[in-house]
């Protein structure tokens, strides 16, 4: 019984966008990322208690966690951007999602009872999943079904399937990924299904998702090449977050206008006028700030967002790093790296070495180019990684192309 709940909720994981989109639920139940962060920590208080200790990384991590959210809350107390409390509270939360649940999940081997409920059942309830999108996505290069966006790009419209965003499905997409790539030893005809994703994530004709895609093939099928030669395998990575990021920016300063192009510069605005703490929580880049209207609109101004009619706060959810860097100044950001180092080393660290760790993290790092990854998935976002880094992995997995990291 305990595994087949587990279970629903992974469902539940890959797939809430969904849930949310098409059915018409009390707005309160989104909040269900919030009360599963306070029933995490209640865990895990309950669990000191009978516990001698907590191992040296994960404490320092704790410690730098809440050395980044006394930052935030300093920057907060001292400029008084914020208009509420109310939005300090929520982005304290929102931001600690990521980080929080994923050393918490790890510290309380909660990652084995979710790795361990991932069942030939599961696996083949995500397979039929995965070919029933792959063919809604085929029938809509065809025929308009609703499950594209009015948009086009390279003569395609962009698929979104049930999904709110094309984001949603990319993400839920390589969230699967990498869960196959853990599980490769209990998936039959695991190529097949590969294809099928890599066809729907290109299918949504994101820049994030097929520089995802590309970074995947090199690391299957020339595995051994960068292995061989780890320094071209960085400068490869390195390249393709550099050039996603540079088509954006690029995109983003030919439109003047545009909410990311102004947050981009907007943060470095902040980072100079707020040094070096930053302008604290619920005050910049988020969808919170918006809501609550933070004072640092008052004079970084986003006539998209603000003075045209029928534009949505969302739009100041777009972008990762402006959030970080403008909220949490210089001295925040060097800690947030610091942080995201160490999460990075223990979930390497706490598993055998896998190349679909690098591939999760080097999508992260490419998806913060253009929207607040770690802010809308915190939770998913650290449960995934969490269960593909679990020591329930199976002795004889393979490495992702015969690389490790």
């Amino acid at each position: 019984m305990k595994n087949t709940l587990i279970r629903i909720f992974l469902i539940f994981i890959l797939f809430s966008n969904i849930i949310f989109n098409v059915l018409e639920l009390p707005s309160f139940s989104q909040t269900w990322d919030i009360i599963f962060e306070l029933y995490i920590i209640l865990i895990f208080l309950n669990r000191l208690k009978t516990k001698s200790g907590i191992p040296s990384i994960f404490l320092k991590s704790y410690l730098l966690l809440l050395f980044i959210i006394a930052i935030g809350l300093l920057g907060n107390l001292i400029f008084d951007y914020a208009s509420s409390y109310l939005a300090i509270i929520k982005d304290v939360f929102s931001f600690s999602k990521f980080p929080l649940m994923f050393l918490i999940i790890k510290n309380t081997n909660i990652d084995t009872s979710l790795s361990s409920a991932i069942n030939e059942n599961f696996i083949n309830f995500i397979k039929l999943t995965i070919i029933f999108i792959f063919l809604c996505g085929i029938i809509s290069l065809f025929v308009d079904i609703g499950m594209s966006l009015d948009e086009y790009r390279h003569g395609i419209r962009s698929y979104v399937f049930l999904f709110s965003h094309p984001t949603y499905l990319v993400t839920s997409m390589v969230f699967i990924l990498v869960l196959f790539e853990y599980k490769n030893d209990i998936i039959k005809n695991k190529t097949i299904y590969d294809v099928l994703i890599i066809f729907i994530i290109v299918l949504t004709m994101r820049t994030k998702g097929i520089a995802l895609v590309t970074v995947y093939i090199l690391f299957k099928y020339f595995g051994w090449f960068l292995k061989k030669f780890k320094v071209i395998s960085a400068i490869i990575v390195f390249l393709a977050i550099f050039l996603v990021a540079y088509s954006k920016l690029s995109l983003y300063a030919s439109f003047s206008s545009s909410a990311r192009e102004i947050l981009y510069r907007g943060c470095l605005i902040l980072l100079k006028k707020c040094f070096p703490i930053g302008s604290g929580f619920g005050t910049y880049a988020s969808h919170i700030s918006g809501k609550y209207m933070s004072k640092v609109y008052q004079f970084i101004r986003i006539s998209y967002v603000w003075e045209i009619a029928g534009n949505s706060i969302a739009q100041l959810g777009d972008t990762g790093y402006p959030y970080y860097i403008g909220q949490f100044g210089i001295v925040g950001t060097i800690a947030l790296i610091k942080l995201f180092a160490n999460i990075y080393k223990i979930a390497l660290n706490n598993s055998k070495p896998k190349s679909y760790v690098l591939l999760l993290f080097i999508y992260l790092l490419i998806a913060l180019t253009s929207e607040s990854t770690l802010l809308n998935f915190g939770i998913e976002t650290a449960i995934i990684l969490s269960v593909i880094t679990s020591s329930e992995a199976n002795d004889n997995q393979k490495e992702l192309g015969g690389i490790t990291t």
